[in-house]
């Protein structure tokens, strides 16, 4: 039966007094109005609710509730969910398009995103994993602008647990380990470019515990470098930053700089500031070296493949850390052009002296080198490169870099007679020890000597008993040995005096030659 307008109200189908069929009812409150079919004077099946500000559900109803599929749009926000709706509220599967363009697909419940679900930003982010009230929480994928990529658990939209990041280029693993509040907190494995890795080490707000680490000179090596002829290690390793320098293992694939530079005075604009208070002039690779060197640079550099880094190197030589320890193999004293280096540093010392200067001259000294040690990783491990470190080159002996500038002369031998009285004619003997002398006698062994004025030599005087004690025998021993000691050490003294005196005569030798 066709129904008839009530109140002004409704237009429709009745049936019995009651809104049944289709019609439309118009709210005693403007603000809201109804399209659609009614059963039994209650809004059932499918309709569209119609809000004054430009909002509407479209969809289905059920014993006057929006219950079952629809669409809802929000005017204010521009929000448009096409889904299931239960109550009134989104819940269920549904699609959730944003004014801002963003879109949610997924599972819902009292208008919140809880279960599996899609979320793709206005910005192409995107996240595929599960939900809870409204946040990405359990085990998600992230994809973010710039193509990185993030696997792993999630807590109140924070990536918390274990997870892995990749890059979008060639999906190499970025870091994989654990996450807290968002940061990489925990064990795990960090990557950077295409060699630096932080290999399971511990992480604590996405930085490696004990941050910054350090340059520093292994412990058995001396923080001055005596070159020889003979090829030598160099050996860098990375600590961390607590008092027992404890070398960082974790930390591989670091790019590290070995320069030479000399130490002047007087910069020009093409020295090198130092981050030690003074400038050097660097010296550049030499082009000849020995076989040996030549077989352990290229072994080190093909096993550490550094080769592809396209680095200059005229004057630097390049390692990569590996288990937190750089080395640098097969330096010996012509690695570097330092000989060149002292000749010229000589040549203007005579020039000085020369010009008239031989006041400025006299003051001024051969030029120390020193090893200059830097980070020079790219990309940037952690936002900061180490700092730099010194190496200084003992100074040996100066002739070593200045033998063919000039050559020491033999001094003749002084034309002395010796007093020895062991030596002298017997007049003269007693004449020098007056008339108390007395024949002088020694014993060696069981052998007894006697010095024989008349000839001038020593003769045989029979044999002294031998008879010693083990006791006496072990004093003997334990005395040699002391003796041997004391020799050795007279040796070595004897040794850092003439390289003292070589230097010495090298520098006086300048200056009179000057």
């Amino acid at each position: 039966m066709v129904g008839i307008e009530l109140k002004g109200a409704f237009r429709g189908e009745t049936r019995r007094s009651l809104r049944s069929g289709f019609g439309v009812y118009q709210y005693s409150n403007p603000f809201f109005r109804y399209e659609g079919t009614w059963h039994e004077g209650k809004k059932h099946g499918f309709g569209k609710l119609i809000f004054a500000d430009g909002s509407y559900y479209q969809g289905e109803f059920a014993n006057n509730e929006i219950m079952g599929q629809g669409t809802r749009y929000f005017a204010s926000s521009r929000n448009t969910y096409t889904g299931h709706f239960y109550y009134g509220e989104m819940d269920g599967h549904g699609r959730l398009k944003m004014g801002n363009d963003d879109c949610y697909e997924g599972d819902f419940k009292s208008n919140h995103f809880e279960g599996d679900g899609s979320y793709l930003s206005y910005d192409k982010q995107l996240y595929t994993g599960t939900w809870h009230n409204h946040c990405r929480h359990g085990y998600g994928e992230q994809t973010y602008f710039d193509g990185s990529r993030y696997s792993g658990d999630w807590i109140a939209n924070k990536r918390h647990g274990f997870g892995k990041l990749t890059d979008s280029q060639d999906g190499f693993i970025i870091y994989e380990g654990s996450w807290k509040n968002d940061l990489m907190h925990g064990e795990g494995t960090y990557n950077l470019g295409e060699s630096y890795t932080y290999r399971n080490g511990m992480m604590v707000n996405n930085y490696p515990t004990e941050w910054p680490f350090r340059l520093c000179i292994n412990e058995n090596q001396t923080s001055t470098l005596m070159l020889t002829e003979e090829p030598i290690i160099i050996t860098v390793d990375i600590v961390d930053s607590s008092d027992n320098n404890t070398r960082v293992e974790a930390d591989c694939g670091r790019l590290i700089r070995l320069r030479c530079g000399q130490q002047t005075d007087q910069p020009t604009s093409d020295s090198l500031p130092t981050p030690f208070g003074f400038h050097v002039n660097l010296i550049p690779r030499s082009t000849k070296s020995t076989p040996s060197d030549n077989q352990l640079v290229s072994a080190s550099n093909e096993e550490m493949n550094i080769s592809e880094r396209n680095q200059p190197i005229q004057d630097s030589m390049l390692t990569v850390t590996d288990n937190g320890r750089a080395q640098f193999v097969g330096i010996n004293i012509d690695t570097f052009t330092m000989r060149l280096a002292s000749a010229s540093a000589a040549a203007s010392l005579q020039s000085t002296s020369a010009r008239g200067n031989r006041r400025k001259a006299d003051k001024q000294t051969m030029p120390s080198f020193v090893f200059i040690i830097d980070d020079i990783t790219d990309p940037i491990p952690f936002n900061k490169l180490l700092d730099a470190i010194k190496l200084l080159r003992k100074k040996k002996i100066l002739m070593a870099f200045c033998r063919n500038s000039f050559s020491i002369r033999k001094t003749k031998p002084r034309k002395v007679v010796s007093r020895s009285p062991l030596k002298l004619p017997a007049e003269e003997l007693s004449r020098e020890l007056g008339p108390q002398y007395q024949t002088i006698d020694v014993r060696v062994g069981n052998q007894k000597l006697a010095y024989d004025i008349a000839q001038g030599d020593w003769l045989a005087d029979g044999i002294v008993s031998t008879a010693v004690s083990a006791r006496e025998m072990g004093k003997l021993e334990k005395k040699k040995r002391e003796l041997e000691e004391d020799n050795n050490v007279l040796r070595t003294k004897l040794d850092i005096l003439l390289e003292m005196l070589a230097e010495v005569t090298a520098e006086h030798e300048l200056r009179r030659t000057g």
